[in-house]
């Protein structure tokens, strides 16, 4: 959904598809890892609570 709105911003310029293309990679890569960051976050929160109520 983003890439594509990302690919019709500037089919003039010969250059879009490639600027385009690159743009969306790095958002997606940002978006992913984003991603990755707060699964990550929640899961270290969920053990943690976890460990605080069953060991005190």
């Amino acid at each position: 959904r983003l890439y594509s709105l990302l690919n019709t911003q500037d089919e003039q310029s010969p250059l879009a598809p490639a600027s385009n293309n690159l743009t969306s990679l790095v958002i997606y890569t940002l978006l992913e890892s984003l991603n990755n960051l707060g699964a990550f976050h929640w899961f270290i929160r969920v053990t943690g609570v976890t460990f605080h109520n069953r060991f005190f």
